[in-house]
């Protein structure tokens, strides 16, 4: 019996919706930030790591933020926002 395939990551459209997004997002994102996206298969969409918000001002960061949220909406995508030090807090 062969087994079956299990899918590990986004259909191909997903991944041309992210490039879509993070294109219109380009100009918002204060210099000095590194976004490492992740898909998430629980919810069907994607997780943006944030990497180096410590090293903008908050204003700046808290635009970026709302920018990227409005973006998402706009565009019907699931996107999460998260600090990327969060994801060794269960390390």
């Amino acid at each position: 019996m062969a087994l079956l395939e299990t899918e590990t990551g986004p259909a191909p459209e997903h991944h041309q919706r992210l490039n879509a997004f993070l294109a219109d997002l380009a100009p918002v994102i204060p210099t000095g930030i590194e976004l490492d996206p992740a898909w998430e298969p629980d919810y069907g969409g994607w997780t943006l790591w944030v990497k180096n918000h410590d090293q903008v001002q908050s204003v700046d960061y808290d635009r970026f933020i709302e920018a990227g949220h409005a973006l998402a909406d706009r565009l019907g995508l699931e996107m999460d926002f998260l600090p990327a030090e969060v994801k060794h807090w269960d390390d």
